[in-house]
């Protein structure tokens, strides 16, 4: 059972039995290499607001150096010096005939000169269409003068959004059904392909022959014609950055769209809401921030929602480096993320003042019958704590332990599971490694003997993130299909026999999973279109299709369009929807479904009281689900005190866990379950028979949280 693939957001995000990456829809992740199961991608710093000056919508951003970044409003210039913003060239700029003044939303750089494109507006002060207007700052001394700005063009049929130059003699803007290319001597409609309704918003290229421009539509250039792409859903696209020309970012309405080189992808990153616009410092560093003050942070395998500390619509971002990176919108705000500032609180969270154990961004994972527990460290490295026996913790030995171990010679991790008998995880190169007990080929090198220490899956170079049953694995991979190894008695690699695999196979069937989590004999995954399959024991309701067999094919969960995380029980599944419900299905013996009865459930039934849920995490007789305020709900079995909310009784609805705030993440075992927070520290509550708590202790019971020594 995995976790989903979040990243410190607007509170939390997490999921059930992995920790590993966090969500793709800041809110809700949904789709496209986003293992939303398992947590696992956090962040190591964190954002801070910062005065700007104004109280005008900025909608634009742009810097040469860290002392010279530009924000820019319609009718506001300013820059910070490097301690503060301070007033820039611009206050009510008007045209060189005095007529009219600008709309300005969008400002960059190229040559020696800032730009600065939007459109003329008339003396009522309402847009005037079809005067698009490009304005020049000569550039004195590293910076802009204080004098009103020379007018380039006034461009017709278009007002302008937002423009991009490799060069001084090679700038391309667009607008409405319109794109401009500027020569270094004139501008020149350069729209053909355009069509009629395609509402650009943004523009990105690879220089002059290599160009994306998107909007209501999407569309490639060549330099000389455009060519609509076909997308999957109808999402208004609104920002555009890529690392490659092989590896291109679309943000929009609820999801993301990824271009690999052949095709787009949709993602989901981690929030419902609108996202503006899309940065990023390389191919495993992508930010992008919207409605609400959304921020969600993709590292190369899954989005994840970071708390922006404003709850403002941020309408642009601009970075210097992974470690320096500014975002701003409506009514001035402006916020900063450094990976070196320690968090602070968002005020719609629980405030605790306990910051110890401040961290790298790591993430956790465990299975539902797992006593085992394992966290990605911020460098690439991975720890394990708990039950040992089979050498789930791959430190080379067998001995139990009650605080944080290291994988032995394993580095690069991006994601990391662990079940009842053996763990595996995924590297950066897009390698999987697995350990532990391999007798039924769980272990995906084509032998069936254990190991002592990681050893690498055949056949696989381009996993995202990865999943661990009792005695199965599975990974998502970059195309979209999902491949499993090992015990296959109930289905549960999903290739549509019962026998044993010691390689790697392609799951049958769909060929779009974001996110895969294993229980210990079914296997679930998320779907581009939000809908949910599964495949292996059924007899308890578990695959949620409506039917009590097993499966060796996917098959469909009734009933569910949206999901933004899924984790899979013992016996039970459960999923936390964009709308922020969580519905779940299997057994109930327990009231882990959380209905408030103890009836099993054949199709996906809400738990009652829950309309925030950002993971979700189903255990072996428990479920807990994290909050979008950072807070944790738990129910079910409460006889180790794995609810958390300072008793061992049971409960067949949903209780407050204790303690627990700015979660980012949220996993559950065999008996236990644990948070990871925003500030990196982890807290676990209930049995501690393996020292799984990892309280440096072994045996008793934690009703209440507590934090994991040694991270």
């Amino acid at each position: 059972m995995k976790q989903s693939k979040l990243a410190p957001v607007v509170c939390a995000c997490l999921a059930a039995f992995a920790v590993a990456h966090c969500g793709d829809d800041a809110t809700p992740p949904a789709g496209g290499g986003n293992n939303c199961a398992a947590l696992a991608s956090m962040v190591p710093g964190a954002w801070r607001p910062v005065a700007s000056g104004t109280t005008d919508s900025i909608l634009s951003m742009w810097a040469s150096a860290p002392d010279r970044l530009y924000i820019l409003g319609e009718q506001t210039l300013r820059r910070y010096n490097g301690t503060a913003f301070v007033a820039g060239p611009m206050v009510g700029l008007m045209d060189e005939m005095g007529k009219r003044n600008f709309r300005l939303v969008s400002i960059g750089g190229v040559g020696d000169s800032i730009f600065a494109a939007g459109a003329t507006i008339p003396a009522s002060g309402s847009a005037e269409a079809g005067v698009g207007a490009m304005l020049r700052f000569p550039v004195m001394g590293g910076m802009p003068p204080t004098t009103s700005a020379e007018v380039m063009a006034n461009l017709g049929g278009t007002e302008l959004r937002m423009f991009w130059g490799s060069s001084a003699t090679d700038i391309w803007a667009v607008g409405t059904d319109q794109a401009w290319h500027y020569d270094g001597t004139r501008w020149t409609n350069s729209s053909m392909g355009i069509t009629a309704g395609s509402d650009l918003q943004a523009i990105y290229g690879f220089g002059t022959s290599d160009l994306w421009a998107v909007g209501a539509k999407v569309y490639r250039g060549n330099g000389t014609t455009w060519t609509e792409q076909p997308l999957s859903g109808s999402t208004y696209y609104y920002g555009v950055w890529g690392a490659s020309a092989n590896d291109v970012w679309l943000v929009g309405t609820s999801a993301a769209q990824r271009w690999d080189g052949r095709q787009f992808n949709r993602v989901l990153t981690g929030t419902t809401g609108v996202l503006r616009a899309v940065w990023g410092s390389s191919a495993t560093d992508v930010w992008a921030v919207g409605a609400g003050g959304a921020a969600v942070h993709w590292n190369g395998a899954a989005w994840g929602p970071v708390p922006s500390m404003t709850t403002r619509d941020l309408r642009t971002i601009w970075g210097f480096s992974a470690n320096n990176i500014w975002a701003a919108g409506d009514n001035g705000a402006v916020v900063n993320y450094t990976a070196s500032s320690p968090p602070t609180p968002a005020g719609n969270c629980n405030q605790n003042t306990d910051m110890t154990n401040f961290g790298d961004g790591m993430g956790l994972r465990l299975a539902a019958t797992s006593q085992t527990i394992c966290a990605r460290r911020g460098d690439g490295t991975a720890a394990c704590w708990g039950a040992n026996n089979n050498g789930m913790i791959a430190d080379g030995t067998r001995e139990t332990r009650s605080t944080p171990s290291n994988i032995m010679g394993l580095t690069g991790v991006v994601d990391v599971a662990v079940g009842r008998f053996h763990g595996c995880a995924v590297k950066s190169d897009g390698t999987a490694w697995c350990w532990g007990i391999g007798r039924n080929g769980q272990i995906g090198n084509g032998m069936m003997v254990d190991q002592a220490t990681p050893v690498q899956v055949q056949g696989v170079d381009d996993a995202l993130s990865v999943a661990v049953g009792d005695a199965h694995s599975c990974v998502v991979r970059r195309s979209g299909t999902a491949s499993c190894w090992g015990a296959n008695a109930d289905g549960q690699v999903g290739d549509g026999t019962n026998s044993n695999r010691a390689f790697a196979v392609t799951v049958s069937g769909p060929t779009d999973f974001q996110q895969i989590d294993a229980g210990p004999n079914h296997t679930c995954g998320i779907r581009s279109n939000g809908g949910v399959s599964c495949w292996g024991r059924g007899t308890q309701g578990q695959l949620g299709n409506g039917m009590r067999v097993t499966s060796a094919t996917p098959v469909e969960a009734t009933g569910i369009a949206d999901a933004l995380a899924v984790s899979t029980g013992l016996g039970h599944t459960c999923v936390a929807r964009n709308s922020g419900a969580v519905f779940c299905w299997g057994s109930n013996a327990d009231g882990q479904l959380g209905d408030g009865t103890m009836m099993d459930r054949a199709t996906p039934t809400a738990v009652p009281g829950i309309s925030t849920a950002l993971g979700v995490g189903a255990g072996e007789k428990h479920s807990c689900v994290l909050l979008r305020n950072g807070g944790a709900r738990c129910w079910g079995s409460n006889a180790f005190g794995q609810l958390g909310n300072g008793t061992s009784t049971s409960s067949l609805t949903p209780v407050v866990v204790s303690v627990v705030d700015r979660a980012i993440a949220i996993v559950t075992g065999f008996g236990f379950s644990c948070a990871l927070r925003g500030s990196g520290q982890v807290l676990c509550w209930g049995s501690n028979m393996n020292g799984q708590l990892g309280r440096g202790n072994i045996g008793g019971n934690g009703v209440t949280p507590e934090p994991v020594t040694g991270l």
